[in-house]
């Protein structure tokens, strides 16, 4: 008997605890389909059932409720317990008077309008990824070679910017744009320069097929070597050119590797200046046009002229993937995914090409692509997982921001007169350089300032920079 009182003491207090205001819930968690209980006063319903109600009041609810031919019965005919329950719970629930149960409120107009389905508004598409209309600076390039198969601008991290023009490297100080020039010889044509991860070495590529690394700190010579042809011709008018089409360094090992136009792949070792050979050297047979080592130094991928994709082991040299028709036209640009080290995106450089493709070189399977309907010079990853941005041939020659991995166009580049052969990044990701065969630098703020990192770069750069005056 104690536990049933108990029960129905609990029972009662908790429905008291839900009629007060802080306990009832939300009006944002009611559903349309289920009745709206929060108008209804459960517990006066309640006392009305169980309450007696007068005379009085029963004849005139009887009275207003029924019909015309029911009026002139008198109350006293109802003697029966069944007829009297039923005329009370008719007062209680059809009658007009203020005693009536399950009285519902009106509902406000806010309310209503909140739970009407053809009200609601669709949801807002997302606004576009805000890119700067101008650059932040710019800066001429005389004499740039107007060549889609060079590779003669590089951003360091020190922060100093390279761009290889005819007669020597001029070497940029993207705080003040002062310049000044490396190893100036007015009859040779650069076609490649690199920076290593350091920052210090400077590797450079001629026409001729000679390759140059210099130790910008105290700007002396490191290295030097000139391809030698392997074949022999008795006229000379007909000997394939040996220019060095492309440079790249192993951020992990220091090893710098070249890409000739006869098809090669060499690594050097700057600190001795000997060649390293690999187990399974490549060899395309047709000229190599971009190579990039991936974040981490384990693979090399390299495209050559006819679409080919290889993708090597940074150490050994043996091939991990091959891909012979990768694009149906020159694969010119390439990117490693920064946040994966199995994902490379590459860019096609045909006619009838246009294509960006996503590969997985552990397994060899394109895992995405989306069809540009221009051709793609260069590929760069930003600094957010989603920022792709590709420089391609358009009737507005500009630089195009691509979402991953929906590859949907987010936000485009002012265009230029020219097209945009080269583009690298700052260290800190939040600037962009852009070279265009109208001779011009322009860098781009694609990303708030980095206060702290370009303290940093600050530091680095003053020294290096005293040092080459």
């Amino acid at each position: 008997m104690a536990r049933r009182k108990s029960c129905i003491l609990s029972f009662r207090e908790s429905r008291c605890l839900s009629n007060d205001q802080s306990s009832r819930p939300r009006l944002d968690s009611y559903d349309r389909f289920i009745p709206r209980r929060d108008s209804l006063d459960l517990d006066v319903s309640y006392f009305k059932l169980i309450s007696e109600l007068s005379q009085k009041e029963l004849d005139d609810d009887v009275f207003q409720k029924s019909s015309p031919s029911q009026v002139a019965k008198p109350s006293s005919e109802f003697s029966s317990p069944c007829e009297t329950y039923e005329r009370r719970m008719t007062c209680l629930t059809e009658g007009a008077s203020k005693q009536r149960i399950l009285s519902f409120t009106p509902v406000c107009k806010k309310r209503r309008h909140k739970y009407n389905s053809y009200d609601i508004t669709p949801p807002k598409e997302k606004p576009k990824r805000h890119l700067p209309f101008s650059p932040v600076k710019v800066l001429d390039l005389p004499d740039l070679v107007n060549d889609q198969f060079t590779h003669v601008l590089d951003w360091g991290n020190r922060g100093y910017i390279v761009a290889a023009l005819k007669g020597g490297l001029y070497i940029c100080k993207v705080e003040d744009m002062s310049t000044r020039t490396v190893n100036y010889r007015e009859d040779t044509i650069y076609t490649a320069v690199a920076w290593n991860s350091k920052g210090r070495l400077l590797a450079s590529g001629t026409d001729s097929g000679e390759i140059e690394v210099w130790d910008i700190k105290e700007l002396k010579n490191v290295f030097s070597h000139k391809h030698k042809h392997p074949f022999a011709f008795s006229n000379e008018e007909n000997r394939p050119s040996c220019r060095i089409i492309c440079l790249t360094w192993n951020p992990s090992t220091d090893i710098l590797s070249s890409g000739c136009q006869l098809g090669e792949i060499q690594h050097w070792d700057p600190h001795n200046g000997k060649q390293i050979h690999k187990n399974d050297p490549v060899k395309l047979g047709h000229p190599v046009c971009v190579m990039k080592y991936s974040t981490s130094g384990n693979y090399l991928a390299c495209g050559g002229y006819e679409g080919t994709l290889h993708v090597n082991e940074g150490r050994t040299g043996t091939t991990s993937f091959s891909k012979t028709a990768a694009h149906s036209g020159a694969l010119r640009a390439l990117a490693w995914y920064p946040w994966r080290a199995s994902l490379l995106a590459t860019g096609g450089n045909g006619n009838k090409d246009g294509l960006i493709r996503l590969w997985n070189v552990y397994t060899g399977q394109n895992v995405a692509e989306v069809n540009t309907t221009s051709k793609i010079y260069s590929l760069l990853w930003g600094s957010r997982k989603q920022d792709l941005f590709s420089s391609q041939t358009t009737d507005e020659n500009n630089v195009v921001l691509w979402a991953y991995p929906t590859f949907r166009c987010v936000g485009k580049l002012p265009k230029c007169k020219g097209r945009i052969l080269h583009m690298v990044k700052s260290p800190c990701g939040t600037q962009l350089a852009t070279a265009s065969s109208e001779e011009l630098l322009r860098i781009w703020q694609i990303e708030e300032k980095d206060i702290k990192g370009e303290r940093q770069l600050s530091l680095t750069c003053s020294p290096l920079f005293q040092t080459i005056r």
